[in-house]
């Protein structure tokens, strides 16, 4: 399936672009014209490896999580956007940043490992910029990464522990947060693989840094002076700019169904060939009371605007059919729209309720 979902604001509309895994050399179990392993030493990576690219070695072992989805990359995009959209995706285990420079086309790319794909890992020049990014629980590298050359790296950082906060009335609401420093930090960016809950504990270069955090429906942005002391607690503003509830962020590009899963609310749904949805949010009032189910909008075109359907949308059910599901209450706006009753049909099978991914539990 080609669908593709576009990180939308302050991490530069991301994309992520799948990447095949190819045929293997090795077989012990074949499916398709893929060989599975049944077992074989893996090991960890890091959330953050600079200048160094992840590549495929061809062979899949463990269980699958799902499918990926193909994102349209900018040219201009960098590598912490690039790991801000794998994070945002819970079917991703890894990615990598190739810059502009090593391009043929001039553009930077972004890759996504799914979490059967066996790695291995090349160093190259610090200068060009490559990154790469192994969430903590995909343990797929097929050779040992240098963990001592990570802590070498760190120390010499001379990074501070600190505590990334959203304001109150926030607290219990996810948020993948990234922080792109502002004077001469070793570090060029910090991007979390998942989205967290409350505090955020994470360590910093001291410096000026520029924070965000990005929510179901709201935005986080700030910047902040870390210094030399440990445990100190930031928190990080609403971001004054309007959230855009409307513009499209999920694509089904290719001839086949997409099946997508939002990481921050954990909602699931399927798209026909040629539809799109904007990003999962929850309605609030204006006494602070908020939705339990998130709300969406679908769209038979990747151009967005007025929606075809949607899912728990306060206007809906005038003059179309609505549905009440475990999900919310999903509606066809415009019952003549041509497919659109084939695709409110696949919504209404495929769209599920769930909980944010919230990362590797203890």
């Amino acid at each position: 399936m080609a669908g593709r979902m576009r990180w939308w604001r302050r991490l530069g509309l991301a994309a992520l672009v799948v990447a095949d895994a190819g045929a293997s050399w090795a077989q012990k179990q074949e499916e398709g014209s893929v060989f599975v392993f049944e077992s074989r030493t893996l090991y960890p990576g890091a959330e953050w490896m600079a200048d160094v690219g992840l590549e495929p070695t061809g062979d899949l072992s463990g269980d699958s999580r799902g499918d990926l989805r193909s994102f349209a990359f900018p040219p201009e995009g960098r590598a912490e956007a690039c790991a801000a959209v794998c994070a945002a995706d819970s079917v991703c285990a890894g990615w990598r940043y190739e810059p502009p420079e090593v391009s043929g086309a001039g553009a930077a790319a972004c890759f996504a490992f799914e979490y059967r794909a066996e790695l291995d890992y090349a160093y190259h020049d610090p200068v060009e910029g490559w990154a790469s990014g192994l969430k903590p629980d995909a343990v797929r590298l097929v050779r040992a990464w240098p963990e001592e050359e990570a802590e070498e790296i760190r120390d010499e950082a001379a990074t501070t522990p600190l505590r990334l906060a959203p304001p109150p009335g926030h607290e219990d609401r996810p948020v993948i947060w990234s922080a792109e420093p502002l004077e001469k930090q070793a570090f060029e960016a910090m991007a979390m693989p998942y989205p967290a809950l409350g505090d955020f504990e994470t360590a910093l270069e001291p410096g000026l840094w520029r924070v965000w955090g990005e929510g179901a429906g709201f935005s986080l942005a700030g910047e902040i002076r870390v210094g030399a002391d440990a445990g100190a607690r930031f928190v990080i503003p609403l971001d004054p700019t309007p959230f855009d509830l409307s513009t499209p962020v999920f694509f089904c590009d290719g001839p086949e169904i997409c099946a997508f899963e939002d990481a921050l609310t954990g909602l699931a749904f399927s798209l026909p060939p040629g539809w799109s949805a904007g990003p999962a949010w929850f309605y609030e009032t204006a006494g602070g009371a908020r939705a339990s189910l998130p709300t969406v909008e679908f769209h038979a075109s990747a151009e967005g605007g007025e929606p075809l359907a949607s899912l728990n949308l306060r206007q809906a059910g005038q003059g179309g059919r609505c549905l009440d599901l475990e999900a919310g209450r999903l509606c066809l706006h415009d019952l003549s729209a041509p497919g659109g009753a084939a695709g409110f049909e696949l919504l209404a099978a495929t769209v599920k309720p769930g909980a944010p991914w919230l990362g590797p539990q203890e």
